[in-house]
């Protein structure tokens, strides 16, 4: 992965690149109301909505967060996760988000050690995703 970013640069800077800051975005979309029928509600998704859906609302937008320390995360940085629900596509459609973006230093370091860093900044990206999203909650890539 470090490697596929060091030949992007090295094909294309005109000058050597150093990279200070590294950034991995994961997006996932939820499938929700089909050709005007409901196929799930927020709850059925994300563990941490359980109780929301009694108010009424168009759009609903969650965020989250927080540092991340190199005891817990292996990584420094920080990580802000964003639930919005119930929004509109030009297809009929309507969806759920989730986007989880991972920030992180990533100057002045080799390439394994960048390397690792963004191995940590999957892994925590996808102990948040197995954290609220509930285990039988298909993303849309996934819909029949």
């Amino acid at each position: 992965m470090v490697q596929e970013v060091i030949t992007f640069f090295g094909k294309r800077a005109t000058e050597t690149v150093e990279p200070a800051a590294a950034e991995i975005v994961y997006t996932d979309a939820f499938l929700m109301i089909k050709d005007g029928v409901m196929l799930r509600t927020l709850g059925d998704v994300f563990r941490c909505v359980q109780s929301i859906e009694e108010f009424k609302f168009n759009r609903l937008q969650l965020s989250y967060q927080r540092l991340l320390k190199e005891d817990d995360d292996a990584l420094t940085g920080n990580v802000q996760t964003t639930i919005s629900g119930l929004v509109a596509t030009a297809s009929g459609e309507v969806v759920s988000n989730l986007q989880t973006v991972v920030r992180f230093d990533a100057g002045r370091v080799d390439a394994d050690e960048l390397d690792r860093r963004f191995r940590s900044g999957q892994q925590v990206a996808h102990k948040i995703y197995g954290t609220l999203v509930n285990p039988d909650a298909c993303a849309i890539l996934a819909k029949p």
